[in-house]
């Protein structure tokens, strides 16, 4: 029993599994001492010699595997017909009693694949055949008792510089009770196993009975002091030595990344193959190639410090291709080894004996301090497969405890699992062979329960899993070490404190939860606290986005969270010095204020001296004053009126007088309100008191009866009183007008209707026109307006409808369709954000002309969590996009009957309208966004259908609407600048209003890689903390923001071509605005310089004598 525990002290085992070789060969390397003592744990107990004529099969006879344990048989196989392959029977067992499960690479292909039942275990994966080689390594253990199992490492089907196979398999033999008295290999077609093949077994044997036959060291080399790129093992014979054993490891010491080779005789031409099987993390890849060396990194570079470990078996004896197994682990740092391989190599070189092998760098120093190779030999050239019997070694007395220490969890003060890592390392002259764990410090015999095993070695070091007793508090580990001799070494110990338990945090201010604010950002202040390790840190995050770390831990605060409008969720999460978590969270409603809607109408009751100014206010919700601006100059108004309150949210009509005038004079005039958000002007027009009278008053109306040649010009005139001659001016360029209608004639001073037919037109052309009218008084023109018509293919229609059948975990989404005539694809899109849309249902096809229902179930919701969809449908013409809307299930409610579908909310329908519809009581309105979910102001809205066109543009929140629509279907075209341009359909009822929810403008593709970036600073230099920055671009509409570091840095990436306005705001510190120019992809960096405010202090200082 003694000399078998010591023989364990050398582990050179080829055990049941890479790694573990892996481990055992690495031991070798860092830690044997005693070559002689290393070298007989396993020896050669039969050698075949090379064949001289072939078999179909061989035995090996005269076994005990019951004392054996342990067989390693490596056989090199020269095919003796086509399509062989080798199978291995203990005791000739030809039963089903085997099975086997094997993963392979070949060429480019990895694959694996398992058998049951099988009647042998077999020894390659590629069938060989005629004089090809295959060569493998088997570990078997044979002691009975349980199933017996085996590991076999092939490379097959070897020709040339072309490795066919490489590969691993696990087998089983399903026989636990026979002792194994010899192993048999046959061939699967007669005289498969060729000329040249050979078997070489060995076995695990105790030191007295040792064979001379044994691995010998040739040569170790360890790489100190300095680095080297190549090393030499010189004055070999491989036709004696027949098999060699490289075990390496090596630091790349290059200070860059290189790769390693091995050569024979120094051979550098392309006389080399290879086929590799790599795991790299959950990857498996195949690979097939031809080189200049035996390959010792699987083709990738070695970074630099980091290690590259492996073993590689080489039958070295010439007249036959040279043929080698190599494992390696590589790009080893830390606990992360990058990649795992197995590769099957090929040297074409059948004659020359190898006397040299030269491992190299491809990098100057490749070789690294710390690199560690050995060289070992087999030395079969004079094997006869007797076994003689050594005398046996003596063991030395060990008296010398060893000594010891241990970690938990790398000596963190806290954890929050029962779980731990005990990192124990102990050193002891002879070798380390157990650790006992405990929570009592006293000190356990050497014989007692409980001790666990470990890997001989004079330095031990090793990682265990631990579960602490339940309850929070503090926990101490002991940890003791024995040796050969059964000394135990003194305790070592440390501690750890456990901490299960969440912190408590909450949210102090705001104290309403909803909360709305009209601010753009918002302030957060509360506590937290936890009794067993403390609070660490307190962060916050906002569904929108952002994130950060708040100001305190017990008592803390968060400054200036930006909100998006609409609902911001956001979330405090305190974490305490365990890793426990927990979170309260707020709902922050923003609704941003807005300016007043505002609307010049026409002067009523112009005389000589005074008018009557109209107009139109919406006060938005806010309380408004409203007057008008006039003058004798356009654009210039010298003269402003009385004022009047305007509130509510609806548009009221403002009206007032102004006296003092001259007759024969234009006056220009437009209305103005203001409120908390900001002032509003409306479009400047213009009147005049002739005594010949007043030209006509015109307004341009939108077009109707609009077919592909015709259409119905439509506009409105007061005659004033003078006899009036009306037409209309159009063409196919805003603003020029090629084209002039048939006139009529209007009197009176009423408004007249007038409509003209036109034709001549051309399908799918945009048509500009407006109203004129004259009379001796002067020449009046209405306002610009289009129409649009065309014959080509339509985009789909188009509605989102309510969802159906909502439960805490799924519901049904519902919408319409009309293909107009073409084969459509119809979905869904829903998210959890508002205009982000992260998942989408299944296709479904579609065609016809007129409006098909569409319903798509989805599942794995969350209760309590407000869902957004839409539905998409998209045929040859185009894509449209239905309205978007929600729907929410508060958890526990699955009993309710019908969810609850709550509309998006929206402000009152601001009229934006530029046209006058012909009648209805229906409106459509909505938002346009940017793909970052900012509002976009001033993009062209165009709604035609019904007979109907208009154009509307959008205001500060993205807002538009159409009002006083008839019932009909309508297409609207949304168009800006910088964007693409987006359609969307729609059926409007009678009365209906229709709200189409964000429509989401994408940036048109274009360079969108330049950046202003740069400092904010005072007039000293010294740079300014949380300054607030918002960039907004002139063309492209895009508005970014951004907040100043404690360096008073900031950058704005991602832009395109277009000139910024740049606004940099800080309290206390007067507004500084810039404009910056950026070219496709242009980087600007630049500097904000802010100065502070002053305050002017107005009274009177007395001197003492009261001057």
């Amino acid at each position: 029993m003694f000399r078998k525990l010591l023989s364990l002290l050398f582990v050179f085992s080829l055990i049941t599994f890479i790694v573990s070789a892996f481990a055992k060969d690495f031991g070798s390397i860092i830690q044997k001492t005693d070559t002689a003592l290393y070298a007989s744990e396993f020896q050669v107990i039969h050698d075949s010699g090379e064949l001289s004529s072939a078999v179909t099969s061989y035995t090996i006879s005269g076994l005990d595997g019951d004392v054996d344990e342990e067989y390693e048989l490596i056989i090199r196989h020269i095919g003796g017909a086509a399509t062989s392959h080798l199978y291995l029977r203990p005791n000739n067992d030809s039963g089903s009693n085997y099975g086997y499960q094997y993963i392979y690479g070949e060429s480019a292909t990895a694959a694996a694949f398992r058998e049951t039942a099988m009647t042998g275990m077999y020894l390659d994966i590629t069938a060989n055949t005629t004089n090809y080689v295959n060569m493998s390594k088997t570990v078997l253990y044979a002691k009975s008792g349980y199933v017996r199992t085996a590991i076999t490492q092939t490379t097959d089907k070897i020709t040339g510089t072309t490795v066919n196979t490489v590969g691993i398999t696990g087998h089983s033999w399903n026989n636990t009770s026979d002792n194994i008295k010899s192993l048999v290999i046959f061939s699967t077609v007669t005289n498969g196993i060729g000329v040249g093949s050979r078997f070489i077994l060995l076995a695990r044997r105790s030191s007295g009975s040792q064979t001379s036959t044994v691995w010998q060291l040739v040569e170790r080399k360890e790489v100190t002091g300095s680095a080297i790129t190549s090393y030499t093992f010189n004055n070999l014979d491989g036709n004696t030595d027949v098999l060699y054993k490289f075990i390496y490891r090596i630091r790349n010491g290059a200070g860059v990344a290189t790769s390693y080779g091995l050569k024979a005789n120094d051979d550098e031409t392309a006389n080399y193959g290879s086929q590799r099987l790599a795991g790299d993390s959950t990857t498996v890849s195949a690979y097939r190639s031809v080189h200049s060396y035996f390959h010792l990194d699987n083709g990738i570079n070695i970074s630099a410090n980091n290690l590259a470990f492996g073993k590689a078996l080489i039958y070295a004896k010439s007249g036959y291709i040279r043929t080698a197994i190599l494992e390696e682990n590589l790009e080893v740092t830390g606990t992360t080894v990058t990649q795992m391989v197995l590769v099957g190599q090929s040297w074409n070189n059948t004659t020359d004996n190898i006397t040299s092998l030269v491992i190299s760098a491809a990098q100057t120093n490749g070789l690294g301090v710390g690199t560690v190779m050995e060289l070992w030999a087999l030395k079969l050239g004079s094997s006869s497969g007797t076994t003689p019997t050594p005398t046996p070694t003596p063991t030395p007395t060990d008296t010398t405890a060893p000594s010891g220490s241990v970690s938990i969890n790398s000596g963190a003060s806290y954890t929050n699992s029962t779980t731990v890592t005990l990192t124990l390392s102990a050193t002891d002259s002879v070798g380390v062979v157990g650790y006992y764990v405990s929570t009592s410090s006293s000190t356990p015999v050497a014989s007692a329960s409980g001790w666990n095993s470990a890997t001989s070695t004079t330095s031990y070091s090793g990682s265990v899993s631990y579960t602490l007793a339940s309850g929070d508090g503090s926990k101490t580990i002991y940890v003791w070490y024995k040796d050969f001799g059964g000394n135990v070494s003194s305790s070592a110990s440390d501690s750890i404190t456990l901490d299960t338990t969440a912190p408590i945090v909450t949210i102090t201010s705001p104290t309403s939860d909803p909360y709305t604010s009209t601010s753009s950002t918002v302030s957060l202040e509360g506590s937290s606290s936890d009794t067993t390790s403390g609070v660490k840190e307190v962060t916050w995050s906002s569904d929108k986005g952002s994130s950060g770390t708040a100001s305190g831990t017990n008592y803390w605060s968060i400054s200036s969270v930006s909100l998006s409008t609409g609902d911001n969720k956001i979330t405090v999460t305190a974490k305490d010095n365990a890793g426990n978590t927990s979170t309260d969270t707020i709902t922050v409603t923003y609704s941003a204020a807005i300016k007043p809607t505002v609307l010049t109408g026409s002067a009523t009751n112009v005389t000589a001296t005074s008018a009557t100014l109209t107009g139109t206010v919406n006060a938005n919700g806010l309380s408004t004053t409203a007057w008008f601006e006039y003058g004798t100059v356009k654009g210039t108004y010298g003269n402003k009126t009385t004022s009047q309150t305007v509130t509510g949210s609806n548009d009221t009509t403002v009206s007032i007088t102004i006296t003092g005038l001259t007759a024969e004079t234009t006056y220009y005039y437009r209305i103005a309100a203001q409120n908390n958000s900001g002032t509003s002007h409306g479009e400047e027009m213009s009147f005049q008191y002739s005594s010949k009278g007043s030209a006509p008053t015109v307004t341009t109306d939108a077009a109707t009866d609009v077919t592909t040649t015709t259409a119905t010009l439509n506009g409105t005139v007061n005659a004033n009183g003078i006899s009036t001659t009306a037409w209309f001016e159009y063409g196919a360029i805003s603003g020029s007008y090629g084209s002039k209608s048939n006139t009529k004639s209007v009197t009176g001073s009423t408004d007249t209707k007038v409509s003209i037919g036109i034709s001549g037109l051309t399908s799918g052309t945009t048509y500009y026109f407006r109203v004129v009218a004259q009379n001796s008084a002067g020449t009046s023109y209405g306002k610009e307006m289009s129409f649009y018509y065309s014959t080509e293919k339509k985009s789909p229609t188009v509605e989102t409808e309510s969802a159906t059948d909502v439960t805490t975990t799924s519901a049904k989404l519902n919408g319409k369709v009309n293909p107009n005539g073409l084969s459509t694809t119809a979905w869904f899109e829903y998210g959890t954000v508002q205009g982000t849309y992260n998942y989408q249902t299944d296709t479904q096809s579609l065609s016809g002309s007129t409006y098909t229902n569409v319903s798509a179930t989805i599942t794995g919701l969350t209760a309590g969590t407000k869902y957004y969809y839409r539905i998409v449908a998209k045929n040859s013409a185009g894509t449209s996009y239905g309205t978007e809307m929600e729907f929410y299930k508060s958890p526990g409610t699955d009993t309710t009957p019908t969810p609850t579908i709550t509309a998006i909310p929206t402000p009152p329908p601001i009229p934006t309208q530029t046209g006058t519809p012909t009648g209805g009581a229906g409106a459509i309105y909505g938002y346009v966004k940017d793909a970052g979910g900012n509002a976009l102001q001033g993009v062209e809205v165009s709604i035609f259908g019904s007979g109907y066109s208009d154009n509307a543009e959008t205001n500060n929140i993205g807002y538009y609407a159409f009002e006083n629509l008839a019932a009909g279907s309508y297409t609207l075209t949304y168009k800006e600048d910088g964007y693409e341009t987006q359609t969307r359909s729609v059926s409007l009822g009678e009365g209906e209003a229709k709200d189409l929810g964000t429509v989401i403008l994408e940036e048109e593709s274009g360079e969108t890689t330049g950046s202003i970036y740069g400092y904010v600073v005072d007039i000293k230099g010294e740079p300014i903390e949380s300054v607030r920055l918002r960039l907004k671009g002139l063309r492209t509409k895009v508005i970014a923001t951004e907040t100043s570091d404690a360096d008073g840095y900031f950058e704005f990436a991602g832009l395109g071509e277009d000139t910024y306005v740049l606004t940099a705001k800080k309290k206390r510190y007067r507004n500084n605005k810039q404009k910056v120019t950026l070219g496709d992809g242009e980087s600007k960096e630049i500097e904000i310089e802010m100065r502070k405010t002053t305050k002017k202090i107005k009274g009177l200082f007395l001197m003492e004598d009261d001057r």
